[in-house]
């Protein structure tokens, strides 16, 4: 089941979604390094709220940091 979570890494902040299994590999990769809340647990909130909100923001939109493939492959100190 996907849930999102609110990554901070390097002091770069984002909300992924992720499955639990997903979530698990990133924080042991990052160990110390590594920020992560499960936003679906602590608030409710949904990945089709998350994707709706993209949506709404249309073209204007920021990029979004990060999803897992990223976080799996960035590199860090």
């Amino acid at each position: 089941m996907e849930k999102v979570y609110n990554v901070t890494v390097n002091g770069k902040h984002d909300c992924v979604v992720m499955t639990e299994l997903q979530a698990l590999l990133v924080t042991l990769k990052f160990g110390k390094n590594i920020e992560i809340h499960d936003m679906t647990e602590r608030h409710g909130l949904k990945p089709a709220y998350l994707h709706k909100q993209e949506r709404i923001k249309g073209r204007d939109m920021t990029k979004i940091l990060y999803n897992f493939d990223e976080l799996m492959e960035m590199k860090y100190d």
